[in-house]
C-alpha cells in the first residue's frame, strides 16, 4: 500500500514541476497580451467567484501563496483571495486541481500469478485542492516580486481563523493547521507568518513554450556562422519549427577533410544529410518569400518560419490561443497532404519543399538531362513536420555550459 501524502504537498509538486525545464529560465519583459491584461485588483467589497478564477491572462509569473484541501476548501480559498485582494491589496486568484488516487499503480515485484504486483493509495479517493496565487508579473526580474513575497511571508489570514474552531476535523486544511500553530506558539522571535513557504512559480496555463528560451554556447554558435539566415540572427522572441532533421551526437561537417572523416562514420554522415536538407529548403522558401531561417545543433538540423514577439494571448473564453500569424504558418506547413493505407491502416504523409514551393518557381529543377531533373526533384523533395511547433528562439550564452536545445525535441 501506497503512504498517504500530503495533497498540499502534491499540489505544491504539481507546480514545481509544470515549472521545471532543461534550461535556465529567461525573464520575458512582455505578457501574453499587449492589450492592458495585467489589472489592478479591485477594493470593492464585492468580488465574483469568477473574478477569482486564475486565468492566462494573469500573468506568466505567480507566486504560490498556499494550497488548501477538505470540505471547505474552495470557500476557504476564495475567502482567503478576497482578503488578499481587500485587505492586502494583491491580486489574488483561486486554481482549482483534482488529485486521484483511486486508480491503482504499477509496484515493483511480481505476483503470485507472474503479473506485475498492482498497488493502491491508502487515500483511495479523488480530492479537489484549491492553490492561492498572487499574480500579474510580467517579468521573473520585476522588483514587486520580491516586495510582494516579503508582504506574503507576514500577512496573518482572519479568513483562516475558522479552523481554530475545528482542530479536531478530519478535513482541517494545511493553512489552517499552519495558521493554529504560528497562533499557539510564541511568534515574537518569528519574521514571517503561516505563509513563509510561499514562492515563485510560473502561470501553469501558459503554454511551456512562452518559458523556454534555449541557450547555445559558443561552440554551438560556431556550428551555424557559416550558414546563411541563422536563427541566431533573428530578433524576435519567438518562431514556428517547420522541419526536424536528426542526425546523431556528432558535429556538422564544414571542411573536405571533416567531410572525408564522415564518410567512414554513419552518424556524422546522417547529421551532414540533415544539414544538406534544412540549408536546401531554407535556400528554397527564401526564394519563394518566406522568412525561412536554419539551425544545426550537436545533433539536430532544423528549420523555422517567422519571427515574431510574441506567442499569443487570452481568446474570449479566457484560454491561451497562440497568434493568428502563428496559426497560419502551422496550417500550411503542417498535416498531412495524403493518407496512405498499410498492414496499421491510413498512414499520414507529410508535405514537402514541393508543396509548399511549386516546382515551376525553383529554376534548378528545370535544367540537365531528365535523369538528372529527377534527381533534383528527389534531392528537393525535403518532408516537413506533420505537426510544426511554436517555440522560442535560441540565444547565445557565453558564460555558461551547454545544457541543451528545445530545438528537436518531441
Amino acid at each position: 500500500m501506497l503512504r498517504p501524502i500530503s495533497i498540499a504537498c502534491s499540489l505544491i509538486l504539481m507546480i514545481v514541476l509544470t515549472t521545471s525545464f532543461e534550461f535556465s529560465p529567461v525573464a520575458i519583459s512582455a505578457p501574453p497580451s499587449v492589450l492592458n491584461i495585467f489589472r489592478a485588483s479591485s477594493a470593492a467589497e464585492q468580488i465574483s467567484d469568477t473574478e477569482l478564477e486564475l486565468k492566462a491572462e494573469h500573468g506568466p509569473w505567480l507566486i504560490l501563496v498556499t494550497s488548501l484541501e477538505g470540505a471547505e476548501s474552495q470557500k476557504q480559498a476564495q475567502d482567503l483571495a478576497r482578503e488578499l485582494r481587500q485587505k492586502h491589496r494583491l491580486n489574488a486568484y483561486v486554481l482549482p486541481k483534482q488529485f486521484d488516487f483511486s486508480q491503482s499503480v504499477a509496484g515493483s515485484g511480481i505476483a503470485s500469478d507472474g503479473r506485475q504486483r498492482h498497488m493502491k493509495h491508502l487515500n483511495n479517493q479523488k480530492i479537489d485542492v484549491y492553490g492561492v496565487l498572487v499574480g500579474d508579473f510580467d517579468s521573473l526580474d520585476s522588483p514587486k516580486i520580491k516586495d510582494t513575497l516579503l508582504k506574503i511571508k507576514k500577512v496573518v489570514p482572519q479568513s483562516l481563523a475558522t479552523g481554530k474552531e475545528t482542530s479536531s476535523r478530519r478535513d482541517e486544511t494545511v493553512a489552517a493547521k499552519r495558521w493554529l500553530r504560528f497562533h499557539s506558539e510564541s511568534s515574537e522571535s518569528k519574521p514571517n507568518g503561516p505563509f513563509a513557504g510561499a514562492f515563485v512559480t510560473r502561470n501553469p496555463l501558459l503554454p511551456e513554450d512562452y518559458f523556454q528560451s534555449p541557450k547555445v554556447d559558443k561552440f554551438v554558435r560556431s556550428l551555424n556562422q557559416d550558414f546563411d539566415h541563422s536563427l541566431l540572427e533573428s530578433k524576435g522572441r519567438f518562431t514556428v519549427r517547420v522541419a526536424t532533421f536528426k542526425g546523431g551526437d556528432t558535429v556538422v561537417a564544414k571542411d573536405s577533410r571533416a567531410a572525408q572523416l564522415a564518410a567512414s562514420n554513419p552518424v556524422s554522415e546522417a547529421l551532414d544529410r540533415a544539414a544538406i536538407q534544412a540549408n536546401l529548403a531554407v535556400k528554397v522558401l527564401r526564394q519563394a518569400g518566406y522568412d525561412a531561417y536554419q539551425f544545426h545543433d550537436r545533433n539536430t538540423s532544423v528549420v523555422t518560419v517567422g519571427s515574431f514577439d510574441s506567442l499569443g494571448s487570452e481568446n474570449a473564453q479566457g484560454q491561451f490561443v497562440y497568434a493568428s500569424e502563428i496559426r497560419q504558418v502551422i496550417q500550411e506547413f503542417g498535416g498531412a497532404k495524403e493518407y496512405r493505407g498499410s498492414q496499421l491502416g491510413p498512414l499520414p504523409v507529410a508535405k514537402t519543399l514541393l508543396d509548399i514551393v511549386p516546382p515551376k518557381k525553383i529554376p534548378d529543377l528545370a535544367a540537365g538531362t531528365e535523369s538528372e531533373r529527377t534527381s533534383k526533384v528527389i534531392k528537393h523533395s525535403v518532408p516537413f513536420d506533420l505537426e510544426p511547433k511554436a517555440m522560442a528562439i535560441p540565444k547565445v550564452e557565453t558564460n555558461r555550459l551547454y545544457n541543451s536545445s528545445l530545438l528537436g525535441r518531441n
